[in-house]
């Protein structure tokens, strides 16, 4: 949390915990829950947010990033598509 408020300095403090409690923590439920699958974990995250609020991210991009030991990354976006909610629930 505090990587992601030092990386957002153009928000205030208050501004940049709300963008991490609305953008971020949904994320963080499941992973808290089970812990590193390395890989996987992406998408046991991204899992995780849609469980906690697909309705609310529908017909909206999602960034999805990732990072390895390997000096690698990787980003891509991906929609959530209408409906979602109703498949999550």
């Amino acid at each position: 949390e505090r990587q992601f408020n030092r990386l957002s300095g153009y928000l205030s403090e208050a501004e940049a915990d709300e963008s991490y409690a609305r953008e971020v923590a949904s994320s963080l439920r499941l992973p808290s829950q089970v812990g590193n699958i390395y890989a996987g974990s992406l998408y046991l995250a991204l899992a995780s947010m849609l469980e906690t609020d697909a309705a609310g991210i529908e017909d909206r991009d999602v960034e999805l990033f990732s990072y390895g030991s390997g000096c690698c990354a990787e980003s891509f976006t991906g929609r959530v598509v209408e409906g979602a909610g109703a498949m999550a629930a």
